[in-house]
């Protein structure tokens, strides 16, 4: 997907680069940095991310996504944002076609009686024909 659409999903402070490079994948940790990546970098309380741009840059990213000024290094693009971990969302719900359009999702919060509510909606949905998933502390299933 082309940066420029990625950019459109979230607030820009500055940007310096190209917005018609392919972003491939999205990484914050630059360990798992690919080819071809955007590299976001977050600011963590024992560990901060920004420290790990140039590995990033190194692994092949392309473009990374910052909180602070960070000069522009040959053929990379940066962006800066006012808050990562949220541009992190809205860029990942983007770059996966925003997914959650098509989904219904309910939760459930309380002291008591939360897997069982869980499972009550859930074969309720099922007989009224929905596909349904859980996700819960017992278990996870879809299907």
């Amino acid at each position: 997907m082309k940066l420029g659409r990625l950019l459109k999903s979230i607030p820009v402070v500055r940007f310096n680069g190209r917005e018609d490079e392919v972003i491939q994948s999205i990484h914050y940790d630059s360990r798992t940095v690919t080819p071809g990546g955007l590299f976001v970098a977050i600011e963590g309380h024992r560990l901060n991310g920004h420290q790990y741009i140039e590995e990033a840059v190194e692994k092949g990213a392309v473009a990374v996504l910052t909180e602070h000024e960070w000069s522009n290094l040959s053929a990379l693009s940066v962006i800066q944002v006012e808050d990562t971990r949220l541009s992190l969302a809205a860029i990942a719900s983007a770059f996966y076609g925003n997914p959650h359009r098509d989904v219904c999702m309910i939760g459930i919060t309380g002291t008591n009686g939360k897997t069982t509510t869980a499972y009550l909606i859930e074969s309720i949905l099922n007989v009224a024909g929905v596909e349904t998933g859980v996700i819960g502390t017992i278990n996870y299933r879809f299907g």
